[in-house]
């Protein structure tokens, strides 16, 4: 079982993961959209930084991110 958190890189997404039983961390480079549909069953807790709606009006990568992840408009 493990927790990991993920944030926007340039490559895409970088995942750094902390095993509970072993406490070993790792860093690897994630599909993202795939991760929420097809969670890895020992993946018990996901934190995500995602800054949408923190400046006036929306970026590209927020309404993708939108309507990728979360189903919306």
């Amino acid at each position: 079982m493990y927790v990991a958190g993920v944030d926007g890189c340039k490559a895409g997404w970088i995942a750094f993961k902390f095993e509970l039983a072993s406490r070993k961390t790792s860093v690897e480079l994630v599909d993202l959209p795939s991760w929420l549909r097809n969670r890895p069953p020992d993946l018990i807790r996901l934190a995500i930084d995602i800054p949408i709606g923190l400046l006036d009006g929306s970026r590209a990568c927020d309404r993708a991110a939108l309507t990728s992840c979360l189903g919306g408009n």
